[in-house]
């Protein structure tokens, strides 16, 4: 690539955005293979890795009616490229042909435990006894490596469970850094080196060592286990220290902690940051800003009282989203909220993956008159669909309720009426035109009343129509969520 070449692709890079990863997303133009559809590309990441390969010629453009994800995001399809392309084989059929293969796997389980004998598990010679992950996470990190060697398949019983290790942040972030940087035997050593403490555990832990960083931030602690696996792989060790404020008695959750930690994600996500550019305070500003944010309530009217509000009156911000996502933005300075307090309900209209992307497009375009119109027309919607999905479902559990009493009481008067037929044998029979007749005793038919309103009151709140009415202003708030 000539110097202009790159200057022009600096120059336009920024305007591609991101790769969506693995979220489905519309109204893209992807890029296909036209001999392997099932294949798409976002132009991120066509751009990125794929058009300056000896690959980059195999696809074409096209815009789906539905939604897509991007294939790129499949370690596989990662390694390959960079196996595959090269002058050493250029092998596109080799790429092709195993991704398709790749698609036809179950999706990994991750942390939740999936019966053994519905799925081939890998187990490695190279790693601890209990290390074993699932046929999708074998393709992607380990398949045509130099370690597929090492391993052998394993079929659990039919009373086994098992979920994969890939799915412990402590294990899948090692992984991902050794497939992109070939250090395989780095992983190895991670591993044996998490050997030597407990998983963290996403309910929270006692008695172990907890780390910190300079600043020691509020409501920021990370396991050993953590430091071993995700801090380690990353080179940042150096940045953290032990945390002797916590007593052995006293239980803390760690803040990498991903099923269990709510904001887990937020701080992985800023651990990343801070390990590219090698400074830690991006970390800790974020723990610190965090530190007095009460979760998102989202659009949870009861969470959103007596909070501080940023934005303006079509748009309103959480202090969260505000930390997040619009604290340093260029329409900051137009913000007509600046952490007001408010004692009544509000909605945070910045939680979602849409309008988050709708306020950094309005920051990049300072069109700040289109993303207030939008962010009005979005709360009309939610008023006239939310609402009234919240009081059908409400009404439905009402319902329901309603008929678990029904059905307990046409179980107690169908054993009363029993018993009273067997002892007390009477020709007379007693009926009504809603159930019919030919019932023995009063309480037989009262069992049968009871049945039948039980019937009634289930279908009204469970049947087609009801699903489908929730169903119908489920769309329509989804179409601009």
């Amino acid at each position: 690539m000539s110097l202009d070449n790159m200057m022009n692709y600096m120059a336009m890079r920024p305007t591609l955005g991101r790769c969506p990863e693995e979220q489905s997303v519309e109204g893209h133009e992807w890029y296909y293979p036209p001999d392997r559809l099932e294949m798409a590309i976002c132009k991120p990441c066509y751009e990125d890795y794929f058009r300056h390969t000896s690959f980059g010629n195999r696809f074409s453009t096209h815009k789906p009616q539905g939604a897509a994800s991007c294939d790129h995001n499949l370690w596989y399809i990662r390694r390959m490229l960079k196996l595959y392309s090269t002058n050493k084989f250029n092998n596109w059929t080799a790429v092709t042909t195993g991704f398709y293969k790749r698609l036809q796997l179950p999706p990994c389980p991750k942390a939740q435990p999936v019966a053994g004998p519905e799925r081939t598990w890998f187990m490695s010679s190279r790693g601890p006894s209990n290390f074993s992950v699932c046929e999708a996470c074998y393709w992607d990190y380990f398949h045509e490596s130099t370690e597929s060697q090492s391993f052998r398949t394993a079929r659990l019983g039919p009373s086994q469970e098992a979920s994969c290790d890939m799915g412990q942040a402590n294990m899948l972030i090692p992984m991902i850094r050794a497939a992109d940087k070939g250090d395989y035997p780095r992983f190895w050593n991670t591993l044996q080196s998490l050997s030597q403490h407990p998983p963290c555990n996403p309910q929270g832990a006692r008695g172990i060592r907890w780390y910190t960083l300079p600043s020691d931030p509020p409501e920021f602690d990370v396991c050993a286990t953590c430091m071993a696996g995700t801090v380690a792989s990353m080179n940042m060790t150096h940045f953290f220290k032990v945390k002797h404020s916590v007593e052995p008695s006293e239980a803390r959750l760690c803040s990498f902690n991903l099923p269990g930690f709510p904001r887990g994600v937020l701080f992985l996500q800023k651990f990343a940051e801070s390990a590219y550019i090698n400074d830690w305070r991006p970390l800790s500003e974020l723990a610190v800003n965090l530190s007095t944010a009460p979760a998102c309530p989202k659009i949870d009217l009861e969470l959103s009282k007596n909070r501080r509000w940023w934005g303006w009156d079509n748009a309103h911000i959480c202090q969260e989203c505000y930390v997040v996502v619009a604290k340093g933005t260029k329409l900051e300075k137009h913000f007509t909220m600046k952490g007001n307090q408010v004692a009544e309900s509000r909605l945070c209209d910045l939680y979602s993956p849409r309008m988050r992307q709708l306020y950094k497009n309005a920051c990049k375009t300072q069109d700040l008159a289109s993303f207030l119109s939008f962010a009005r027309q979005r709360r009309e919607v939610y008023l006239r669909t939310v609402p009234a999905m919240n009081r059908m479902l409400a009404a439905a559990k009402h319902a329901l309720g309603q008929a678990q009493t029904l059905g307990l009481a046409a179980v107690t008067f169908s054993a009363a009426g029993n018993l009273n037929a067997t002892n007390f044998y009477d020709d007379h029979t007693v009926g009504n035109s809603t159930v019919g007749h030919g019932y023995q005793n009063e309480q037989l038919l009262q069992a049968a009343m009871a049945d039948h309103s039980m019937q009634q009151v289930g279908a009204a709140a469970t049947g087609p129509a009801a699903v489908a009415r929730v169903g119908v202003l489920e769309k329509i708030w989804k179409q601009v969520e």
